[in-house]
């Protein structure tokens, strides 16, 4: 049997798109680490950076095959709006607790940009 089935994209994303977010998270924990010292502030990002890479994976290459066939039906989550929200949350929290100095402050910068993200993405990428 082999590890790779070109007929289902979507469905070999879904095994093994944690491999890439895995990957994403240990990336990010480690250059959050080495830049802040603060293993729990590290954590959080880095997780909510890989969650966020795990939810926009799928929604992306559902996307594209969308895409190509024409075809589409709309969800009540909109995956890639939350995927590319926790990111971005994930990736400004880390500088502004480079220029606060404040894990709490530096949280919540993050958290703010989430929900913000989350809607206006929301409005502007496509449902599938």
């Amino acid at each position: 049997m082999s590890l790779y089935d070109p007929s289902s994209p979507l469905e070999s994303v879904e095994k093994r798109g944690w491999l890439l977010s895995m990957t994403v998270t240990i990336a990010y924990f480690s250059v959050s680490l080495y830049l802040t010292v603060e293993p729990m502030f590290s954590t959080v990002i880095a997780s909510g950076a890989g969650i966020g890479f795990q939810y926009f994976l799928p929604y992306f290459v559902a996307w594209q095959i969308l895409e190509r066939e024409g075809s589409g039906a709309e969800s009540q989550l909109h995956q890639g709006a939350a995927g590319i929200g926790l990111v971005a949350g994930s990736v400004v929290a880390l500088p502004s607790l480079l220029i606060t100095g404040s894990n709490n402050i530096s949280l919540l910068i993050g958290g703010i940009v989430i929900v913000v993200g989350y809607f206006v993405l929301a409005r502007l990428l496509p449902d599938l």
